[in-house]
């Protein structure tokens, strides 16, 4: 993927932005779907957009999307139109448009777009990730220098058992961090170094709400695991076992010793 055709892709999730925003703070019908989560006229036509652009210049890709087509392939996207939709409805403006490149099962492009703050995050493999915010661009790097000491600063909302992850690992010192209700903005907040693990002890991971931000991780140098400590394959649309982010390679080691030794 060139640099003409991620400015692309930048254009596609800014113009979806602008679909959110429009909608913002106004009085939405809100559906629940089959899982129960909520779905508003926002997220159908910033998804309808976003298709039907992503279909017009990358032919050769399939979409793997939360409110459409899944169509997992050698070469496909995974978009998420509004990533954290309870707080777009209740007027937070803590929400996102999400898309993922994902090349032979493995993703190689993240980027993840707020549109009332006009953040946008993006970054992958051969991308190093970078933190725009209006015309300020700034590149995120991990810098190992933070990451000496043994403490696990794991934000709250990484995962729905933050209250019992001392259970499974007791032996590690944990410090929360109260700063996201957004499970699938971990990775960024370790990107940040704000935090520095994100877990999931349960497989059942939406690809859609995992594959943006493991390319943006990845970019700054951070590690994205199952709890084996292999790649993560994605060739489902959820994962199968839980998943490690973090921001070194020693701190991922010490979690997969402590998770895999813990009765």
């Amino acid at each position: 993927m060139n640099e003409f055709d991620i400015q692309i892709l930048i254009s596609i999730v800014k113009d979806a932005g602008k679909i959110l925003k429009k909608y913002y703070k106004s009085d939405l019908k809100v559906e629940n779907k089959v899982d129960k989560s909520p779905k508003t006229i926002a997220d159908i036509e910033s998804n309808e957009y976003i298709v039907k652009m992503l279909k017009r210049h990358f032919k050769d890709y399939t979409i793997v999307s939360e409110e459409g087509e899944q169509e997992i392939s050698a070469k496909y996207f995974t978009v998420d139109p509004l990533a954290g939709t309870a707080n777009f409805i209740n007027s937070t403006a803590r929400f996102d448009v999400m898309l993922g490149v994902v090349h032979n099962y493995s993703p190689i492009l993240g980027l993840v777009y707020n549109p009332i703050t006009d953040e946008l995050w993006i970054g992958g493999r051969h991308y190093p990730t970078s933190r725009v915010v209006g015309n300020i661009k700034t590149l995120i790097n991990i810098q190992p220098k933070f990451c000496v000491n043994d403490d696990i600063i794991l934000t709250l909302g990484a995962s729905k058992f933050n209250e019992d992850i001392s259970k499974f690992i007791p032996e590690l010192k944990f410090l929360y961090r109260n700063e996201s209700n957004l499970n699938y903005r971990s990775s960024i907040n370790i990107s940040q170094q704000e935090s520095n693990v994100g877990i999931r002890l349960t497989g059942g991971t939406w690809i859609w709400d995992l594959a943006a931000t493991h390319a943006i991780l990845e970019g700054a140098k951070g590690i994205t695991r199952d709890l084996r400590g292999n790649e993560i394959v994605y060739n489902q649309v959820q994962t199968k076992i839980g998943t490690i982010a973090t921001d070194t390679v020693y701190r991922m080691d010490k979690l997969l010793k402590s998770l895999n030794t813990s009765p």
